[in-house]
């Protein structure tokens, strides 16, 4: 498996418990930690745009 996700600040891996899968996931802003609720402007890794910007990234995940 290659992840190519130059313009993401983040990759992201994690399964559900018991789960027999993995979640490969280029992320723009990291979750809470568990059972934590914060606020939105305080998120790490966040892009934050202008009011009227829009933001586009892409990424590609090849099974080889």
């Amino acid at each position: 498996i290659r992840v190519d996700f130059a313009d993401f600040p983040v990759l992201g891996l994690w399964h559900a418990e018991g789960a027999p899968y993995l979640c490969i996931e280029p992320w723009c802003g990291i979750p809470d930690d568990d059972g934590q609720i914060g606020d939105l402007n305080d998120k790490r890794e966040m892009i934050k745009l202008p009011s009227g910007y829009s933001f586009s990234n892409s990424y590609k995940i090849e099974i080889k």
